[in-house]
């Protein structure tokens, strides 16, 4: 994917240069390596691969960074309410990314549920992180009307648990879960109920790999 100059999330077809418009009045060539999604259903969040606890989910009920209709709604119905997804973080370096947007939460926590201290609390009114606590870090992107990417990296010991949550008793819009076994996250991989693999990119006589 990559995207196009009317900010909106489009998929790009192979060896057609990916001309990336992202908070920019001109475009930039995405030459990225090769990544893996490794969450499936990434935006399918009523599918039973994503936990629901002491939360809701609604689906299709915004129009997603694409330009669809097919951004969900989370509900915290209780503390700690949010969606999880079970051995998310494990001995690899993870980068998981996913995208929000206000509801009437003003903030979003990506977290590793099976150790609470590990955790990046993001300020969606201002665009900025507020908390990064233990190992974890993170990252947020502004990708307009409201939504942003953020994302969190980490490595555990074992296979923990991936959490997001938006404020107890309140809400966020949520579209489009990533997994990346590297210390960043890169252009959204769409995914239904397999993994997805984008090969790297090759600009061909521009010098050499650098």
């Amino acid at each position: 994917t990559r995207v196009n100059k009317d900010g909106l999330i489009e998929t790009v077809g192979s060896d057609v240069p990916r001309l990336d418009w992202l908070n920019s009045n001109c475009p930039s060539l995405l030459l990225e390596p090769q990544r893996t999604n490794d969450f499936i259903y990434s935006e399918e969040f009523n599918q039973s691969v994503w936990v629901k606890s002491n939360s809701t989910i609604t689906t299709n009920e915004i129009a997603s960074p694409d330009g669809k209709s097919t951004a969900d709604l989370l509900i915290s119905t209780a503390s700690g309410g949010g969606i999880f997804k079970y051995g998310a973080w494990d001995t690899t370096q993870k980068t998981i990314s996913i995208f929000v947007k206000k509801n009437s939460s003003n903030t979003a926590e990506i977290f590793n549920a099976s150790s609470g201290t590990n955790r990046v609390v993001f300020d969606l009114d201002n665009g900025t992180i507020t908390t990064q606590g233990g190992s974890m870090t993170g990252q947020i992107e502004d990708f307009g009307s409201g939504w942003f990417r953020i994302s969190a990296t980490h490595t555990t010991t074992s296979g923990q648990t991936f959490g997001l949550k938006p404020e107890t008793n309140e809400s966020l819009f949520i579209w489009g879960a990533q997994s990346e076994s590297a210390a960043n996250s890169t252009s959204y991989i769409k995914t239904s109920s397999t993994s997805v693999t984008r090969q790297k990119d090759v600009c061909g006589d521009a010098g050499n790999a650098d």
